[in-house]
């Protein structure tokens, strides 16, 4: 589809969908006024009303009525405030973007935890009052070169120059409206009148976002350029994910251990680390490749905006510049954590380096680990280990009493492997080893220059992939062939 067809798709469908918000107010005012008149229609035919009809007649047309006032927007920062003075060369490229689009700079500019960026107009009442806001993720400081930042934020000025933002929150606020309207219906027929409804008005407009995601890259690749918008939109599809598996994987658990890591620096190695490399690659061709689109998503497919974008990519795109624009990157990365979990809870965190982790935080949860299962481990050392999965299954099963049989196979085997893991690793710092955790890969133990990963080596006798002469003959090496892993030696 091309711009203008698009163009006109959009108008339409924002048209439908704002006639669907005038009708559920209509609707549900009807249903009001019809729940209040059951009362006045049972007296004038039987001379009399029933107080229990009475009562809830009025009481629902009263919620219904509630759930229609308007609700004031109470917005809450969603991080800490960026100002020119700190990030001159991003709020230089956003007044760029506004005189390209010619589009006011927007009021505030948050510094987000997060792998997005977005702009709103927010406070006031149903958009009236309201103030232009912009949010940013650090990682995409950090991770986007300037030209495919700029090019993201031209896509974010698309929607306010598309105009698209500001029937946003009148689309947001009759969404709330229906859900309080369905909350208070609660199990009568007006909630399921209202559920239908809901559905309806939500596919429509989440129709409409999809179609607005299109204009407003069409407006960015105008602006900036195809090309680096693309390039973008690949890096953004797969740093989503890999910021959510580093902060559960590798910050969380040095979180919960009452410490605080080098957030930026350490989201930085993780994304450089061989095997995270490997499965970002992964994820960013099944992405590019997956076409389909659910009725519910707020935004098509990155492969149906790449093909849209290729048809409007200019032979003469500026060229990639990979300095980054985040500025004391762990610091801004804390500070924009502190909105997340509270600031408070991050000043009794203990600063620690990422180089300290494994001695600090691994090496006494595995020991805490191995002394928990002890009596699971029973008399097993590294030489009892073989290559037959259904072994692993056993042992696994045998802590996993509520596991469902699909998942029970898999599970197990991961349970298994990871306490053998753990075991393994301890014998090694008994003997000297010290161990390392650095982000986006398994924890490593060092002696004398020689590096040694228990999880990948265990994984692959697991598979097939090593056999039991080389794992053996690699147990021997290291001095724990014989050594029982609930501690001691056999």
């Amino acid at each position: 589809m091309t711009a203008a067809p698009r163009r006109q798709s959009l108008v339409s469908r924002a048209l439908l969908a704002v006639a669907l918000m005038v009708g559920f107010y209509a609707l549900a005012l009807a249903v009001a006024a019809t729940l209040v008149a059951l009362p006045f229609v049972e007296y004038h035919f039987f001379h009399r009303v029933e107080s229990s009809l009475l009562f809830a007649c009025f009481g629902a047309a009263a919620t219904v009525i509630l759930a229609l006032v308007p609700r004031p927007d109470a917005f809450t920062a969603p991080g800490p405030v960026l100002d020119r003075r700190s990030d001159p060369a991003l709020f230089t490229m956003v007044d760029e973007i506004a005189t390209a689009t010619r589009q006011p700079v927007p009021s505030r500019v948050f510094l987000l935890n997060d792998v997005n960026a977005w702009v709103s107009y927010r406070g006031g009442v149903m958009g009236v009052g309201s103030e232009r806001v912009m949010g940013v993720g650090w990682p995409l400081l950090q991770m986007l070169s300037p030209i495919e930042l700029k090019a993201v934020i031209a896509h974010e000025f698309g929607h306010y120059m598309s105009g698209d933002v500001s029937l946003g929150p009148w689309i947001y606020k009759t969404r709330a409206t229906i859900t309080r309207a369905i909350a208070s219906a609660r199990q009568s027929w007006l909630r399921a009148l209202f559920s239908w409804y809901g559905r309806l008005f939500l596919r429509l407009t989440q129709s409409v976002s999809r179609q607005q995601e299109f204009v407003a890259d069409e407006i960015a690749a105008t602006t900036v350029g195809a090309e680096p918008l693309m390039r973008a939109l690949r890096r953004v599809s797969v740093l989503a994910p890999a910021y959510s598996v580093y902060m559960e994987n590798d910050v969380m658990p040095v979180l919960r251990a009452g410490h605080l890591p080098p957030l930026a620096t350490g989201f930085q190695a993780f994304v450089g680390a061989k095997g995270a490399a490997e499965w970002m690659h992964q994820i960013a061709v099944i992405e590019e490749q997956r076409s389909e689109t659910d009725e519910y998503d707020s935004h098509p497919s990155l492969k149906d905006r790449l093909q849209a974008l290729a048809a409007l990519t200019s032979p003469h795109e500026p060229p990639v510049d990979c300095q980054s624009l985040l500025l004391h990157g762990d610091d801004r990365a804390t500070s924009a954590l502190g909105f997340a979990f509270g600031a408070d809870k991050l000043q009794t965190l203990q600063p620690i380096t990422w180089q300290a982790v494994g001695l600090t935080i691994y090496a006494p949860s595995l020991r805490a680990m191995v002394r928990q299962y002890r009596g699971w481990y029973g008399t097993l050392t590294p030489a009892d280990l073989d290559g037959d999965r259904h072994r692993y299954e056993a042992l696994g099963s045998r802590l996993m009493v509520n596991a469902t049989h699909e998942k029970l196979s898999a599970e197990a085997v991961q349970v298994a492997t990871q306490l053998l893991t753990a075991a393994i690793a301890v014998a090694l710092i008994d003997r000297g080893w010290t161990i390392s955790a650095e982000p986006g890969r398994s924890f490593a133990l060092t002696l004398n220059g020689e590096v040694f990963e228990p999880l990948p080596a265990l994984r692959a006798l697991v598979g097939g992939e090593t056999s039991v002469e080389e794992w053996q003959s690699k147990c021997r090496a290291l001095g724990i062939l014989n050594c029982r892993l609930s501690g001691g030696s056999a």
